[in-house]
């Protein structure tokens, strides 16, 4: 068998610009970040051609709506002045002064608090790696998209 380089194999071409990601163009990912010594957060990264599809640019504020039922999240732009919703900031994925970004359509993440009621509320307890969203559509209401499922 012909030795391959891992990024033909793995198609990592198209990342390689902005480092090592698995951030679909059109897609959401979730992780589990450190936020200091004893905090983590809960950061979910969306891909460029949902920004685009939603007219969002880095700076805009957002919220997350949980449907519990449908085991659904749903990412939400609300009024930055608006200080009855709990709302996060889009910032920016690329570049390594990522405030140049402001007011660009380009791939975000959003990271809120990762207290264990929130990672439990969004099914991400005891998660390690990065997650990638299944079934995402994007409308007017905002992105929706499924909640990983349970860790049994």
């Amino acid at each position: 068998m012909a030795k391959q380089n891992i990024s033909e194999l793995l198609d990592l071409r198209s990342t390689r610009r902005s480092g090592w990601r698995i951030l679909p163009p059109d897609g959401i990912t979730m992780r589990i970040q450190r936020a200091g010594a004893e905090r983590k957060s809960l950061a979910i990264g969306i891909g460029r051609d949902l920004m685009r599809d939603q007219r969002w640019v880095i700076g805009d504020r957002v919220t997350i709506d949980v449907d519990t039922a449908n085991k659904t999240l749903t990412l939400r732009r609300v009024a930055g002045k608006d200080a009855d919703v709990v709302s996060w900031v889009l910032s920016s994925r690329v570049g390594s002064v990522k405030k140049s970004w402001r007011g660009q359509t380009v791939a975000a993440t959003l990271k809120a608090l990762g207290s264990p009621q929130v990672l439990a509320l969004v099914n991400m307890t005891g998660r390690e790696g990065t997650h990638v969203a299944s079934c995402v559509t994007s409308d007017a209401t905002g992105i929706t998209f499924a909640m990983p499922a349970p860790i049994r």
